[in-house]
């Protein structure tokens, strides 16, 4: 075989024959697919950070107005509107409306896409072999599983960012007039569809890094790329247009952004500790938080004290956001995402370092290390067994299913790691734990969907209405009930919009809690047409007195204010 081959270059850096390599390959592909996409429209209902994002995008393409987002009926601008363009897209391209399913695509794509990313950035500064395990560890991390798998903005807007700091970090002051202008033109891009998917938050995360980066590595012609007459055009229309568009229906919308960012960032949100991200650092990148620390020390060396421009890019990105996302008075976990692929990239170099003790051909522990392996294997899967029907006794059986896979995984990855091919360890340990995790949200997350029983009762709702009637639901926010109820609701949250909608109709449908019904009967007679039955054969909801009523208008209505209602509830 020609060694010059750049196949059989990439196959020997394996160490393995071509057709291994493939299969390796397809492994390495095949288990984040499963993770992303696996169950993807059903292993539960929407949560309410979703249905922020999945009513307005409904409710987009009902009306007809892809200006003004809206959740029932009320406009709702705290976020722009790129999370609910990509999700009604989404459900039109597809052809299947927006759903569960169609609404969580996109964040699962986004993830997917990352992880390509991050591996080719790896490949590009260490390595084939580097490259093809930084994308994998991207597409594994914990935080990835979880916020690839829901129909928010946040993992789309960590793709945009990190695409954005890899065209900065591998920038080059010798790259011809040609290649800048499309280096930075894309960066315009991506800027100001971040822009459009989180305001600000979006562009402090890509400006702040490579701003200090610049700096630091005293690159000040590279601040002349700026001046890009395209690019800031398309900036400048990401930023302007849409609030102008809306301006022109809701002159009072300003307020609104005003508060949702500057007013954040003064606290009247409220606020978090400054060190509230540390635990995070630590969890969202699992399992491979401690190949990241083992990197992380060889990659802060190079850093600073080799003056290794490329670690020192890495550094400054994680720090900067750091700090970005720390100084800000009001913290979500969510926030950290625009730093955590610089792990990836981190753990990249160990994770070579390991497989290369995994594909020794000799034992990797003594019987002693492996025996503890085993053991730390099957204590976990017994308190998995044990802990879970504890909390939720619908889930025994499950339980038992789940202790026994990490116990039976225990066995085997012990033998592989005393046998002459270790490697079938960590294979085994990856079937293990994709085993389950199908398991997990194919059946245990399903039955303790503490939703799914409210969710199931809206869909029925219809029925217990004569067709074509009109509904309404009253003091339930943005809650993700609004989806399920089929559309169009009309959400009736102060006194006055109750007080408007019955001069308007005189009789309102409404959907609310039981508790809440006291409140309207100051304003009318109250028939009671259906109520939520709880289902005990699966997991309680958390609110469980739904009732249907019908509310006629009184001719001398009591008085009463907005305060004495809140008294009320």
């Amino acid at each position: 075989m020609n060694s010059k081959n750049p196949e059989y270059q990439k196959n020997s850096e394996w160490g393995l024959d071509s057709r291994m390599s493939k299969l390796k390959l397809v492994f390495y592909l095949f288990i984040p697919v499963v993770l992303l996409f696996y169950s993807l429209g059903s292993y539960r209902t929407l949560g309410s950070h979703e249905a922020f994002a999945v009513v307005p995008a409904q409710e987009m393409i009902e009306a007809g107005d892809w200006t003004v987002p809206r959740f029932g009926g009320i406009p709702r601008l705290r976020k722009p509107p790129l999370a609910y363009w990509v999700i009604a897209a989404t459900g039109k391209i597809i052809g299947l409306g927006v759903n569960e399913l169609t609404a969580r695509i996109p964040a699962a794509i986004s993830a997917i896409l990352l992880a390509f990313v991050v591996g080719y950035w790896a490949k590009k500064w260490y390595g084939f072999r580097a490259g093809i395990l930084a994308g994998f560890i991207q597409a594994t991390s914990i935080y990835v599983v979880i916020y690839g798998r829901k129909a928010e903005i946040d993992m789309l807007l960590c793709l945009l960012t990190t695409s954005s700091l890899f065209l900065v970090a591998n920038s080059d002051d010798s790259e011809t007039r040609k290649q800048r202008w499309i280096r930075w033109t894309s960066l315009y891009v991506l800027l100001s569809i971040s822009w459009l998917a989180k305001f600000h938050y979006g562009m402090a995360i890509i400006v702040g890094p490579s701003v200090i980066y610049l700096l630091v590595q005293k690159r000040f012609r590279s601040f002349l790329n700026l001046i890009n007459p395209i690019g800031l055009i398309l900036f400048a229309a990401a930023i302007l247009i849409w609030p102008y568009l809306v301006l022109q229906q809701l002159p009072n919308a300003s307020a609104v952004w005003m508060d949702e960012t500057v007013g954040r960032a003064m606290g009247t949100k409220g606020t978090d500790p400054f060190w509230f991200y540390l635990p995070f650092l630590i969890w969202m990148p699992m399992p491979w938080t401690p190949l990241a620390c083992w990197g992380g020390f060889q990659s802060f060396k190079q850093a600073w004290k080799q003056g290794d421009s490329r670690e020192r890019f890495l550094w400054i990105w994680f720090l900067t956001v750091l700090m970005i996302v720390s100084v800000q008075p009001v913290k979500h976990s969510h926030y950290l995402l625009g730093c955590l692929p610089m792990f990836s990239l981190l753990a990249a170099r160990p994770a070579v370092k390991l497989l290369e003790l995994l594909n020794r051909s000799r034992p990797l522990l003594s019987r002693f290390w492996a025996i503890s392996v085993f053991n730390t294997f099957t204590v976990f899967g017994i308190c998995l067994a044990v802990a879970i029907p504890v909390k939720w006794p619908l889930l025994m059986e499950p339980a038992l299913i789940l202790g026994g896979i990490f116990v039976i995984g225990g066995i085997v990855i012990a033998f592989f790691l005393q046998t002459d091919r270790p490697i079938r360890a960590f294979h085994t340990l990856a079937v293990t734990m994709m085993a389950g995790f199908v398991l997990s949200y194919g059946w245990i997350l399903p039955v303790r969907d503490h939703r799914a029983q409210s969710a199931q009762y809206a869909k029925t709702v219809r029925n217990y209405l004569q067709e074509g009637e009109r509904l309404s639901s009253f003091q339930l926010g943005m809650d993700p009930i609004i989806y399920y109820l089929d559309s169009p609701v009309n959400r009736i949250e102060t006194i006055g919009e109750i007080e408007k909608s019955l001069n308007e109709n005189k009789r309102l449908t409404l959907i609310a809690h039981r508790s809440e019904t006291a409140i309207l009967r100051n304003f009318g007679e109250l028939e009671f047409r259906h109520h939520f039955q709880v289902n005990r054969d699966f997991v309680m909801p958390k609110k469980a007195d739904w009732v249907i009523v019908d509310l006629i208008k009184r001719e001398s209505p009591v008085q009463v204010s907005q305060n004495e209602c809140d008294q009320q509830r």
